[in-house]
């Protein structure tokens, strides 16, 4: 929703503000009155990068994070309507906005620079202050403005705060701010302003160390025992004038000090992962914590410029954005357990108003990790809002001919990768929203877009039917190294082209819903002609496998109904010989852990998808438990992010299989129940909360007997596929006893 502003936009600094040096945070402060009564109260601010809203020395709102989320500003940015009746008092009353850059003014040294973005901007503000439907107050040239104590932010380096700068004063209504400065007109972000429709970023998690230790007179390093995104709060004593520097990091080197080698290369010879605290010093106990950045960490490195110094105590504060929970799995198994804990630690991490790359040299959307991991997403949580972001700002960034990036927000790069494996996101949006939500709002309204990034993959594998570009199976362990020392080279033309006729899947039942027969059509004969073409070119009838035996290939051609019908029974008995033949190991990148187990599982092998997940050698999620792990890695070597969600499907896997649950009908008004009885657990159980409530499955067993409890909410039914016998139309609260062999 867009509104018609009493306000202009303003900034705090003229000129190139948004070159190096990055100016200070400003505070842009005003006076206003307000009425003896009201009955309401509201402020409409639209401020970028991220901003802080304070009224009469109170922080309003103050439990969120980075505001507005992410998006591609000079397409569309978020404004929030704070209701600030609480917190004005009869007559005057003092409003301030502090400004951060955050993303919209962001700097760094790497290939996907934010450095040179359309949008980059010195900080900026539009605000309406309404009380009882009536503007009272409005951003201008009135105002007045002051740097703040945030000396520095920058999104992808960190923040500076020089506590003997503080101003408490400037918060009261009756302070003298004659001696600031008038703030500068300025241009608008250049797209639509529209209310913000994403859950806040808020503290989900304190965590205190679990080991501290002292590297050097000067120097500590906390090991919080959890990776995760946001940051440290630190109360400290100490002089005045003495500087904190504190590192974050998600490994320690040789001497116990925080080592950022495995992600700084965006960065490096460059300020990476750091904040600065300057004590203004005094007897009291000082406490801190950044606002306008984030970081990914598992320690925290505090060097203080001078002695003596107290660190009184350090707390990794985990932020993420506030979606609802809906689901829980459980097993018997402790390694599943701790697989699917880390998995959601590394989803919440990666979630910050919309799904990222990482908490550390990245911090935006990417594709081809949301799509990895989004049905994880969504029988975890309520990731609907967060995801849609993304989904605006690809669509935001689509070109005439229908390219799109491969992430963002973005101007530069990401267009030069637009390949099916990092647009199929755009295409499971639409249909896990409806098929999770019963919502098929998404699909009527991304439908032109989606049709046009379809045209334009054809274009380009017009020659062959085949897709010969794209990222493929990422990651993938057993790959030679690309120049940068971590890009795979694998042929990415099997996984390409498998996911386009995903794609195409997608596009035909869009088409039907819409009534558009003729697109539908096109679809439909696309696709067969696609399938037609890999299996003359991939499929190697007499080893029943594809693609020189890829066991990737070979598990998306089974999952995604590309292998023959009559073929398929040979083609999984194949690929399960090729997964014991490595006992079990994971040699697969992004898109085999995904598909693999899947496959493995729907053909009658989910005792080996399981042992797949569990099994402690390298490579593997089992190893990465064995070595202790407190979230998912980019890759299974550890050689680069240690907070990734590129290999986070397996949390869906546990969902789909070994709980049996399947939304059949949109909305999940029709369930499909068919638990995976594996023979290395004694016990799974699983909730889920639909649009309706609350599906329940549990099972247990004793010997050759399972006892399986499944509770289906009313408004709708289930169907119950177990060994020997089939139930249709189930509701309600139901047990069954099951011999196995």
């Amino acid at each position: 929703m867009e509104r018609d502003w009493t306000g202009i936009w303003i900034k705090a600094y003229s000129g190139y503000a948004s070159m190096k040096p990055l100016q200070p945070s400003p505070y842009m402060r005003t006076v206003f009155h307000a009425p003896e009564k009201m009955q309401s109260a509201i402020v409409h601010l639209c401020a970028l990068g991220v901003h802080q809203l304070y009224i009469n020395n109170q922080v309003v709102d103050g439990d969120s994070w980075y505001k507005p989320a992410l998006s591609q500003y000079d397409c569309r940015a978020g404004y929030l309507d704070y209701d600030v009746k609480e917190y004005l008092n009869p007559g005057k009353n003092v409003l301030i906005v502090q400004l951060g850059n955050g993303f919209y003014n962001a700097y760094n040294n790497w290939m996907y620079t934010a450095n040179f973005v359309s949008w980059r901007g010195a900080p900026r503000m539009i605000c309406d202050v309404e009380i009882d439907g009536k503007i009272i107050e409005s951003s201008g040239v009135h105002w007045r403005v002051h740097s703040s104590p945030i000396t520095y932010d920058c999104h992808h380096e960190g923040e500076d705060y020089d506590a003997r700068l503080e101003l408490p004063e400037c918060f009261e209504p009756d302070y003298d701010d004659s001696n600031w400065q008038q703030p500068v007109r300025t241009v608008p972000p250049g797209g639509i302003i529209e209310l913000e429709n994403v859950e806040p970023r808020r503290v989900i998690r304190r965590i205190q160390p679990v080991k501290v230790t002292q590297t050097a007179a000067n120097r500590q390093v906390f090991d919080f025992g959890i990776n995760c995104s946001g940051v440290v709060e630190i109360s400290v004593k100490g002089e005045a004038g003495t500087v904190l520097t504190i590192r974050y990091g998600e490994m320690l080197d040789g001497s116990g000090n925080v080592d950022t080698r495995n992600v700084d290369y965006c960065q490096r010879g460059a300020r990476f992962e750091t904040d600065r605290y300057t004590l203004k010093g005094g007897d009291e106990v000082e406490t801190w914590h950044p606002q306008f950045v984030w970081h990914g960490f598992r320690y925290v490195e505090i060097t203080s410029s001078k002695l003596p110094v107290t660190i009184c105590s350090a707390v990794s504060l985990f932020i993420s954005t506030d979606f609802p929970v809906t689901g829980h799995f459980h097993s018997s198994c402790a390694v599943l357990n701790r697989i699917q804990e880390i998995t959601l630690t590394s989803y919440r991490s990666n979630f910050m108003g919309i799904p990222t790359d990482c908490p550390t040299r990245e911090k935006f959307g990417w594709t081809g990790d949301a799509e990895t991991a989004i049905e994880t997403g969504w029988w975890n949580f309520n990731p609907r809002k967060g995801l849609e972001q993304l989904q605006k700002i690809i669509m935001d960034l689509q070109r005439a001919d229908g390219t799109i990036s491969t992430h963002g927000p973005t101007t530069l790069y990401g267009f030069e990768e637009c390949s099916p494996s990092y647009s199929a996101f755009l295409y499971d949006f639409c249909h896990l929203t409806r098929l999770f939500t019963g919502d098929a709002a998404p699909i009527k309204t991304y439908y032109p877009k989606l049709k046009k990034t379809v045209l334009l993959l054809e274009s380009m594998s017009r020659d062959d039917c085949l897709f010969h570009m794209g990222y493929g199976d990422w990651c993938h362990p057993l790959a030679p190294q690309g120049g940068d020392g971590y890009n795979n080279e694998l042929d990415p033309t099997l996984v390409e082209s498998a996911l386009f006729v995903y794609i195409l899947k997608l596009m035909s039942d869009f088409a039907d819903d819409l009534k558009q027969e003729d697109d539908k059509q096109y679809f439909v004969t696309l696709r067969q002609r696609i399938i037609t073409k890999i299996n003359e070119y991939f499929y190697d009838r007499k080893e029943a496998l594809y693609d020189n035996k890829s066991r990737s290939g070979t598990a998306m051609a089974l999952y995604l109904d590309i292998a023959p019908v009559e073929e398929r029974e040979r083609i999984a008995k194949a690929l399960v010989q090729l997964i014991r033949n490595e006992n079990h190991r994971v040699l697969d990148g992004i898109q085999g852990a995904k598909f693999i187990p899947r496959a493995l599982a729907e053909y009658g092998y989910a005792g080996d998808a399981l042992q797949m997940i569990i099994q402690p050698e390298y490579p593997g999620w089992g190893n990465l438990v064995k070595q202790g792990a407190s979230s998912l890695w980019e890759n299974w070597k550890g050689n680069s992010s240690l907070n990734h969600i590129m290999f986070g499907d397996v949390s869906a896997w546990m969902y789909r299989y070994l709980a049996g649950m399947n939304p059949v009908a949109p909305g999940f008004k029709k369930v499909s129940i068919k638990p995976c009885f594996v023979a290395q657990l004694s016990e799974v159980s699983a909730t889920y909360q639909t649009p309706y409530g609350t599906i329940e499955v549990a099972w247990t067993r004793e010997g050759n007997t399972i006892s399986l409890q499944v509770n289906i909410p009313q408004g709708i039914t289930a169907d119950i596929f177990l060994p020997q016998q089939e139930y249709c139309d189930v509701t309600g609260k139901k047990q069954y006893q099951i011999v196995v062999s």
